[in-house]
C-alpha cells in the first residue's frame, strides 16, 4: 500500500521485526513458547505468531522475505540496515557503554555505523529497516 500511494520515486523508510532475532532470544525470554511446539513451529516455519505478548497476532520477517515483498511493489531497494546491529542481543550492555564508557561508546558506534548495512548483520537485527525508493 506505501508503494502505491508514495508520489513516485519518493523515499521510503520500511522497518519490520526481524525472525532470526526472535528465534536467537526465544530461550532467555519466552521459553514456554518453544515448548508449546504447534506455536513455536509456526513462528520459526511461518514467521507468524498468533499469541505474541499472549494476546496479539505478530508476523516476523526473513531478510530475503522482507526484501522480495518491497520488490514484487515495484520498490528500489536502496539500503538495508540493522537497526540495533551487533547490539540486538546486549542491549543493557549496550546502554551501560554509552551511560559509563564514552570511549567504549565512541568505539561501538564506529563498529556499528560500518557494519549495520553488512547482510549478517541485517539478517540478525531485532528490526530491519530497507530504505527504498517509491515506484516511478
Amino acid at each position: 500500500e506505501l508503494a502505491r500511494i508514495a508520489k513516485p520515486g519518493a523515499p521510503l523508510f520500511i522497518s519490520v521485526m526481524g525472525l532470526l532475532a526472535v528465534l536467537s532470544e526465544s530461550p532467555r525470554y519466552w521459553p514456554r513458547m518453544i515448548a508449546a511446539t504447534d506455536v513455536f513451529r509456526e513462528v520459526w516455519q511461518t514467521g507468524d505468531d498468533r499469541v505474541w505478548c499472549g494476546s496479539a497476532f505478530a508476523h516476523f520477517f526473513l531478510p530475503e522475505e522482507f526484501q522480495d515483498l518491497l520488490r514484487a511493489s515495484g520498490v528500489e531497494i536502496v539500503e538495508c540496515v540493522g537497526l540495533e546491529g551487533l547490539g540486538s542481543h546486549s542491549i543493557a550492555e549496550i546502554n551501560r557503554l554509552a551511560r559509563d564508557d564514552s570511549p567504549a561508546w565512541e568505539n561501538w558506534l564506529d563498529a556499528h555505523h560500518a557494519l549495520c548495512t553488512h547482510p549478517g548483520v541485517f539478517a540478525t537485527s531485532q528490526h530491519m529497516l530497507i530504505v527504498g525508493r517509491a515506484p516511478a
